[in-house]
């Protein structure tokens, strides 16, 4: 079997999806490298920082040895074209955490310093102006809830929309950064909400819904429809104790206001009309779920500031798997 043949099938089965002509172009790059490589001799003292090896491919990289290679091509494109191949080779073949975000890190460094792209763990302006430490906003979130506790708003039937909106605002601000078990996800919540066990194993299997299912015993999330559903599939997530007293809170809410009924498709979030919200629409009320905060914290800060605040390498899969991103998003997502 040819070098080319074997990693091209090694290839297309960490990447099914991907279309053939692509993953041949890949492989013909990573041949380039390899070839390139193995004649190469890097200055002395330096210990290659990554080796992978499959069968009779050996590869080796460290930031010298990628840098001097980018450096033999002189068209920008081509060399942000092979920086693309060697981050998803390495993403693809090395399941460690460290060895992928060591590969992300140097990658990025190269690309800083080729000109290729400014550095993404830098906050931009507007992000520095509205970033908010994960500390901070837990601080809003609690004086918040201890106000509507006291105040026993849950237990309201005036059927107010602006008491709807408001206490809609707290339930979203928890569902995003009330709890770790729950980091915060893109617009997902838009979801229906089933609160009878039976139904649940067939709606397991409906597509483009989301759903949080009430068995009575306990709340679980299924989400069937986000951004990279094609690559990690249905996500079932169980709800944690702490977000589920505030989910039974709220759900008694729109029941005794009649939001709630036996005869309707019944909603975790609602619009000012009572209607089932929108992703679009759940987008825009994000940051004013936040505003105690004195920030525009919309859904996308909040990803940065979670990530930057609470993952590391110990934790970093599991958190990846709860926002529904690969890895290798959520180094990008981490900012200084």
């Amino acid at each position: 079997m040819s070098l080319h043949t074997l990693l091209f099938n090694k290839w297309s089965e960490y990447q099914p999806m991907a279309n053939p002509n692509t993953i041949h172009n890949y492989t013909r790059m990573m041949l380039k490298y390899q070839q390139w490589e193995q004649n190469y001799t890097p200055p002395s003292g330096l210990n290659p920082v990554i080796s992978w090896t499959c069968e009779q491919f050996n590869i080796y990289f460290n930031q010298n040895t990628i840098k001097a290679f980018l450096d033999t091509h002189e068209n920008l494109n081509t060399k942000s074209s092979y920086c693309a191949v060697i981050c998803s080779y390495l993403n693809y073949f090395n399941g460690e955490t460290k060895i992928l975000e060591k590969s992300r890190e140097f990658l990025l460094d190269i690309k800083i310093e080729i000109g290729l792209e400014t550095d993404k763990h830098k906050k931009t302006v507007v992000q520095d102006k509205n970033w908010r430490s994960l500390k901070d906003i837990r601080k809003c979130l609690t004086k918040r809830g201890k106000w509507i506790d006291e105040f026993k708003y849950f237990d309201d039937e005036t059927r107010s929309k602006t008491l709807l909106i408001d206490l809609q605002r707290y339930v979203i601000s928890m569902l995003y950064m009330g709890f770790n078990e729950h980091p915060p996800v893109r617009c997902n919540y838009t979801m229906e909400v089933v609160n009878d066990v039976a139904p649940f194993p067939a709606l397991l299997y409906k597509q483009k819904i989301n759903y949080l299912i009430d068995t009575g015993n306990s709340m679980l999330f299924v989400f069937n429809s986000f951004k990279t559903v094609k690559t990690m599939g249905q996500q079932i997530i169980p709800v944690c104790d702490g977000l589920e007293t505030i989910l039974e809170k709220w759900i008694h809410y729109l029941i005794q206001n009649k939001i709630h009924t036996d005869d309707t498709k019944n909603y975790l979030l609602y619009n000012s009309r009572f209607n089932k919200l929108s992703d679009n629409m759940l987008a825009s009320y994000i940051p004013t779920a936040f505003q105690e905060c004195k920030a525009k914290l919309t859904v996308d800060t909040l990803r940065h500031v979670f990530i930057s605040d609470e993952c590391n390498l110990g934790n970093s899969k599991k958190y990846a798997k709860l926002m529904m991103h690969s890895q290798m998003e959520q180094a990008n997502y981490w900012k200084e």
